[in-house]
């Protein structure tokens, strides 16, 4: 980012801090819970690009803040604030688009490849938050810590049992709250319609009687809504004071004490301390899945530094693997066979975590829980730390590689002979048995981009398919929702193959939004090497959120398929304003010219 650029981020910062520094943080928190709450409920786009990310960086920001109430909170400043943080992270994309000097130089393949890789990295760590259902990360916390909760429970005073059965407490009080409201808004329209009279002569006499009933419950209506967020940890009851007191001392962060907080890559924080305090007797959370990423941030970061880091690391090494075995047997026929901590040969060298025969098909999966580094901002030296960590042994090249050499094992030989760690033969495979075998990656952390689309990064030869990288809970996620619907393994194997054949062709940094899109459209039959890219809408998602509710509530789900809506960009149409201009200011310089050469 040049220096003018910072000058116009600092600016906006600036001015964000100075429009927050007098507004209540609760009704700031309120509004925040409104726009992530219909984010996350419809999947529709919002005010803020990145509603999690951006409201933890104003919560961060308000929150090393001085208290000072002095200024309503007004939808028109609630506007300008999103504007704002819009802004804010918009700008700093500018860093991998070319500035005046960059085009004096001439921009090369290295430029390109530099920010085609780091960009996606950056906006993926910075931009996105965790994609997972509440109860989705609840259950997962719970399992990754099981066998280490004495130890927890000795650092912290309280096990991560603890931790989450008062954040369940806090999420059935919000979630009361909204349950009240909706009865509110049902009981209104109950009585409106009960109230209403086709006769207009009665329409004043009518619209005094709605009022006279319907006013009280729309006052309430309004309360509520203005502090749905709030809560008060006395409504706890029936957990010991001690331990909701150590949960405060860990979780919540009181105005005016969070350190100060300039840019997004500062540390926040909130992402540690989620619940916000001004008098210690209400506290705002906006999202209840930030509180249990704070407990998941508190625990391995004391692990990461303790004692006890090598133990722990080889549990959520074993953990992965356990986790894609039981994500990918939920689609499994009765009589395939799965194979753990497979062997090429009797010495217990050239490891797999996962073999998985099935019908004339052969899954190879490696499992690598490395969690991702926080990027750099500048491109280049960016590109160096992600290729470095892309490339390592505990990651995706490394993963992919592994697998990949275990199916050209397969093709080269009539009969290839996989062993247990002991050197004793598991199983036999004979390859005319077999049409298809396909290379998985699955990783603990979402690499968004730099997965889905691995002709950036990865190295291959350049007659083999392409691997499929996934992370964990994306492919329970996606298994869990074609298995309600339905879908079986044949259907999985069916999207594996279109899916590593159009590498590079269709662009999403969400494996279910490319996902969503084939069981929308009926595959990508439309789609092939020669087609254009074909960049997704984040909307293509939502099938799969649609499916899960439905698995919630234990409706049953149809599927409807759909003609794609692609189109192909008109380039003219994009840099027809930019090309006039262009022209136009030929044009006068032209005419300046003429006009010096007649003096």
């Amino acid at each position: 980012m040049n220096k003018s650029n910072f000058i116009s981020l600092d600016k906006k910062i600036e001015e964000l801090k100075s429009l927050t520094a007098k507004l209540d943080i609760y009704k700031v928190a309120n509004s925040l819970f409104h726009e992530l709450i219909t984010f996350g409920q419809t999947g529709n786009r919002v005010k803020l690009n990145s509603p999690a990310r951006q409201s933890l960086y104003l919560l961060g920001v308000m929150s090393s803040q001085s208290i000072c109430n002095t200024e309503d909170c007004t939808d028109e400043k609630m506007n300008k604030i999103y504007s704002l943080l819009n802004d804010i992270y918009s700008k700093y994309l500018n860093v991998y688009f070319p500035d005046k000097k960059d085009l004096e130089q001439g921009i090369d393949n290295s430029w390109f490849k530099t920010r085609h890789a780091s960009m996606p990295a950056f906006l993926g760590y910075f931009f996105e938050s965790k994609k997972i259902a509440t109860d989705e990360l609840r259950k997962d916390l719970l399992k990754t810590y099981e066998q280490f909760e004495d130890i927890i429970f000795d650092h912290f005073g309280l096990s991560h049992k603890d931790m989450i059965e008062i954040t369940d407490r806090i999420g059935s009080i919000l979630q009361n709250r909204i349950d009240y409201i909706y009865k509110i808004l049902d009981e209104v329209n109950t009585k409106r319609l009960e109230l209403a009279n086709p006769d207009i002569s009665d329409y004043s006499e009518n619209v005094k009687a709605i009022q006279d009933s319907c006013g009280p419950l729309i006052l309430e209506l309004m309360r509520l809504s203005e502090e749905i967020c709030i809560f008060k940890f006395d409504e706890i009851d029936d957990i010991a004071p001690a331990k909701l007191n150590l949960f405060k001392q860990h979780f919540v962060m009181k105005k005016g004490s969070a350190n100060d907080i300039k840019y997004i890559t500062d540390e926040n924080s909130l992402e540690t301390n989620p619940i916000i305090t001004v008098d210690e007797n209400n506290y705002a959370i906006c999202s209840i899945n930030f509180i249990l990423l704070a407990i998941q941030n508190k625990i391995d970061q004391y692990f990461k530094e303790s004692k006890f880091s090598e133990r722990f690391r080889k549990a959520r090494d074993m953990k992965l693997e356990q986790d894609a075995k039981e994500a990918l047997s939920e689609l499994l026929p009765e009589n395939s066979i799965v194979l753990e901590s497979v062997f090429e040969n009797n010495k217990s060298s050239n490891e797999h975590d996962l073999v998985i025969i099935s019908k004339r098909s052969i899954l190879i999966i490696e499992a690598k829980a490395t969690p991702r580094r926080e990027p750099l901002r500048e491109p280049s030296r960016a590109f160096t730390r992600i290729k470095d960590d892309f490339k390592k042994k505990s990651g995706i090249q490394s993963g992919c590689d592994q697998a990949l050499n275990l199916k050209t094992l397969i093709e080269k030989n009539e009969i290839t002979i996989l062993y247990d760690k002991k050197g004793n033969v598991l199983h036999t495979i004979s390859k005319q048995d077999f049409d298809d075998i396909y290379c998985i990656c699955v990783t603990k952390d979402d690499f968004g981009l730099l997965a889905t689309d691995l002709t950036i990064l990865l190295d291959k030869p350049a007659d083999e398919k392409y691997p499929w990288v996934i992370n964990i809970d994306d492919l329970r996620f996606l298994i869990s929702c074609l298995k309600y619907i339905g879908k079986d393994l044949l259907y999985f194997i069916e999207y594996l193959s279109q899916r590593v054949n159009l590498m590079g062709k269709i662009i999403s940094a969400d494996e279910l939004d490319i996902a969503g899109a084939f069981l929308k459209y009926n595959g990508f039959k439309s789609i092939n090497k020669d087609s254009p890219q074909l960049f997704l809408d984040i909307s293509e998602s939502t099938v799969f959120d649609e499916i899960h509710l439905a698995k919630l509530d234990g409706k049953a789900y149809t599927l409807k398929t759909t003609k794609p809506a692609f189109f192909e960009i008109d380039r003219q149409k994009i840099f027809s304003k930019t090309n006039k201009k262009s022209k136009d200011k030929k044009k006068r310089e032209q005419k300046k010219a003429r006009r010096r050469n007649r003096k």
